[in-house]
């Protein structure tokens, strides 16, 4: 069995579809080998778009191992699409073709509701370099359909299950985390209260402690003062010097005491007050023992001892009130630290809870929305399959009943059409009338082409192109030779033609379009200028440059100028050639001109040599644009002559005439021409046609070429306008 992920080589499907005007459709693809073995699709996705107006997305899915494409209704003409296959990181074209649409042959459906197209199987080759193969399936129209809308139905009702599911399971995980926040929430506060709480009443209990150590100090100070007075008769030197140590000794037992409060504070309230009341104890017995000291080795200077156990007392005093002071400091620092701790928390808390909360009331909305989606895609399948049981049945003799009693035989004629009687008098023979009928249609798109001619007398060249006497009609066709390339250097050159030929008109033109018959055996360039307004001419530039810009310093006109350049290198890897068109316009609502740069891959064999192969350049347009959108009405087309299986290319959008800046239609052909050769080559141009448009403004030329050509547009960029012009060095 083929691996999906080892045909980088293989070619996509081409596969043109059938369908109808404003009808949405499915197609169905089954993937085999070429043993007709169904390939996996697990862990394969697919997608696809249309690529010409209007741009859309195909539908996508993969259902029972086979592959659904979907797409609304497209207009009457012809819409390339692309199909790929998405392997991981990886995206491979799997069908390349066109949608071919009619005008509408049956009622519509509603907006919502889809018919099956067709089915048919894709066959994978056995190695990695291929092509793949299209086989159509015969499959029901009936029973395709009606299990497609069955299939909607069952996964629309699937889809309705699994949005109450998911619903009732985030609103339960929504519901517990908010218990869960709540909870937090209370936790965090309570503690935070209770921290402030203690400490509060650890700092109040600490200052008082301090406090009564200081007065029980200062009353045993005083004590050991008077009973050091009353008892000293000698001795004054020994009482001085007992009475400072006692002071020394007091103060510093204080300090730890405040210390050792401050410290305890943190670790618990209880444990700071008994380290207070123990400093206190030990600083009492300290002064006692030191006052019995003095007491018993006084004999002399009582005067002096008194004073000494004055200063003793005072500095004692101020020892107690700076461990105070501390102590109430180192507590209050401790509160605010644990209170701005705490707020932020029970902040981010609150604000994770109202997060919570508007995410809740988002995901009820979503799950509302989405189990109304799918309930109107249930119905709607549902009246899809109502809407295909409603079409009338064809029975096994190919006869078909409908409504009112009509019927309709299985031999119908004319390749399916209906035989309409025809007057009395008139040939019966259907062929002759269809072939009557057909000439009529050619004679009147003939009426509506005038002939462009060249204005042989006023041709100008420039460079290494000459006018040649060969081959050329005066007014009709000119030849121009394209000298030889000298050592080290091409040869370039330039070839101005003027248009000329009748056509009518005034303030406002119904040109719609026109062709220029073109040819060239070297590296070409051909500009042209379409509609109204002054455009300056210019020669003796680089394939790069512009040959052609809106004239008088690019003044507001609705003009424009296109250039299409062929590389006549050919792409051996992709099998074809590089082409670039350039839209120079004018656009109202930005104010300047604009340039729109179109890059084209033109698929044809190398035995297919361009621009050799190049006959014609068309263009022609839809309807009229708007002065102030300038939305895209027209496109470009190349005609091939070679061998080719496709002749006819799209290869560019464009604006498109506004009628009263239309003109004429195309006034002036450029040819510029690069010879890479030691031989002379040529450059063609012969006479076109102009279109005009048919009542109420349509051009049916327009619908049959977009209809019937291939779509070489690869991608598209446009930017404000920067000219470029580069002169040759020669």
């Amino acid at each position: 069995m083929v691996e999906l992920n080892t045909w980088a080589g293989l070619e996509p499907a081409v596969m043109d579809i059938k369908t109808v005007s404003g009808l949405a459709q499915v197609f169905e693809l089954t993937l085999t080998d070429s043993t007709g073995s169904v390939v996996d699709l697990e862990g394969v996705t697919f997608r696809g778009a249309v690529n010409t107006a209007p741009l859309q997305e195909l539908m996508c899915s993969v259902e029972g191992g086979k592959v659904l494409f979907g797409w609304s209704g497209l207009p009457a003409g012809r819409h390339s699409f692309d199909l790929f296959l998405v392997t991981g990181q990886v995206e491979k074209a799997l069908v390349r073709g066109a949608f071919v649409v009619s005008g509408r042959v049956m009622p519509p459906l509603d907006q919502e509701s889809y018919s099956v197209n067709h089915a048919a199987t894709l066959v994978l080759p056995d190695n990695t370099d291929g092509i793949i193969l299209v086989e159509l399936s015969e499959v029901g129209l009936v029973d395709l359909l009606s299990r497609k809308a069955g299939a909607f139905a069952e996964e629309a009702r699937d889809h309705v299950s699994s949005v109450r599911e998911l619903k009732e399971f985030i609103v339960q995980k929504v519901d517990g985390f908010g218990y869960v926040v709540d909870t937090a929430t209370t936790a965090i506060t309570e503690a935070g209260k209770s921290a402030v709480a203690s400490v509060e009443s650890g700092r109040e209990e600490a200052v008082q402690a301090v406090k009564k150590a200081g007065e029980t100090a200062t009353t045993a100070i005083t004590e050991a003062g008077k009973s050091a007075v009353a008892s000293v008769e000698s001795g004054r030197e020994e009482a001085v010097q007992a009475v400072k140590k006692a002071g020394e000794t007091a103060t510093t037992a204080i300090t730890e005491a405040g210390k050792s409060a401050v410290a305890s504070v943190e670790s618990g309230r209880e444990e700071a007050v008994q380290a207070v009341k123990k400093a206190g104890e030990t600083a009492t017995t300290a002064i006692t023992e030191a006052g019995k000291s003095a007491v018993a080795s006084v004999e002399s200077g009582r005067e002096e001892a008194v004073q000494a156990v004055k200063k003793a007392k005072e500095t004692a005093t101020a020892a107690i009130t700076e461990a105070e002071k501390s102590a109430v400091a180192s507590v209050e620092s401790t509160r605010r630290a644990a209170v701005g701790t705490i707020t932020p928390l029970v902040q981010d808390v609150e604000t994770a809870k109202d997060n919570i909360d508007q995410v809740e009331r988002r995901i009820n909305t979503a799950a509302t929305n989405a189990t109304t989606a799918a309930t109107s895609a249930a119905n709607s399948a549902t009246e899809a399959q109502q809407a295909l049981e409603a079409i009338p049945q064809v029975d096994a003799s190919g006869n078909m009943t409908l409504a009112g009693g009509l019927t309709a035989a299985g031999a119908i004629n004319a390749n399916g059409g209906v035989n309409i009687p025809l007057a009395a008098g008139a040939p019966t023979d259907t062929g002759a009338v269809n072939r009557f009928y057909t000439l009529g249609l050619a004679g009147a798109v003939s009426a509506l082409v005038q002939p462009i001619y060249l204005n042989s007398s006023s041709i100008t060249v420039a460079g290494s192109i000459s006018k040649s006497s060969k081959g050329t009609l005066a007014g009709l066709t000119q030849r121009f030779s394209v000298g030889a390339a000298s050592a080290g250097a091409n040869a370039y050159g330039s070839a101005v033609i003027p248009l000329i030929g009748p056509n009518g008109q005034f303030n406002y033109s119904s040109v719609c379009g026109f062709s220029l018959a073109v040819n060239a055996t070297a590296f070409a360039k051909f500009t042209f200028g379409i509609g109204r307004g002054s455009k300056t001419n210019r020669t003796g530039l680089t394939m790069d440059s512009y040959s052609m810009i809106p004239g008088n310093e690019l003044a507001v006109n609705y003009g424009e100028v296109i250039d299409v350049t062929i590389n006549t290198p050919y792409d051996t890897v992709r099998k074809g050639y590089d082409i670039r068109v350039r839209e120079i316009f004018y656009v109202s609502s930005v104010g300047h001109w604009q340039v729109k740069t179109t890059t084209v891959f033109l698929p044809v064999g190398h035995n297919e040599l361009m621009p050799n192969g190049l006959n014609r350049l068309i263009y022609m347009q839809s309807g009229l644009p708007s002065t102030a959108v300038r939305e895209e009405k027209a496109a470009l087309y190349m005609e091939l002559g070679g061998g080719s299986t496709n002749t006819l290319f799209k290869i560019a959008s464009l604006r498109g005439f506004i009628a009263f800046e239309a003109g004429r239609g195309v006034s002036t052909l450029i040819i510029d021409a690069r010879n890479e050769k030691t031989y002379a080559l040529s450059a063609d141009a012969g006479t076109g046609t102009r279109h005009l448009y048919a009542n109420g403004f349509t051009n049916p030329t327009y619908h049959a070429l977009e209809a019937m050509a291939v779509n070489a547009i690869e991608s598209e960029e446009t930017a404000d306008f920067e000219d470029i012009n580069i002169p040759l060095e020669l």
